[in-house]
């Protein structure tokens, strides 16, 4: 089971709940007024949780070139389809 933390507490312990997080392996969520707003993780878990949104990403990219390349043979999409190419891989690089 994860910890909860009031906001009031990481403010007061901070240092302690980083600890316990990094060395002892805690995930703890961080609570105001008793809603969970975020969790503090390990950079390990992290690490994992970014790897997996990277491949999920990954999966969706070549999902759609999957159908792009369906849709291609019709004439009526082939601009449509590389503008489409063209914004979705700059919005996945952060350059729009």
């Amino acid at each position: 089971m994860d910890a909860a933390v009031s906001i009031g507490e990481v403010k007061r312990d901070i240092s302690e709940l980083v600890n316990r997080v990094a060395y002892g392996g805690e995930r703890i969520v961080l609570t105001s007024r008793g809603k969970p707003k975020a969790v503090l993780v390990s950079i390990g878990d992290y690490g994992r949780l970014q790897a997996r949104d990277q491949g999920e990403a990954r999966q969706q990219w070549e999902d759609w070139l999957r159908k792009r390349r369906t849709l291609a043979g019709a004439s009526c999409v082939k601009a449509p389809v590389r503008r489409l190419t063209s914004i979705w891989w700059c919005r996945q690089t952060k350059l729009i």
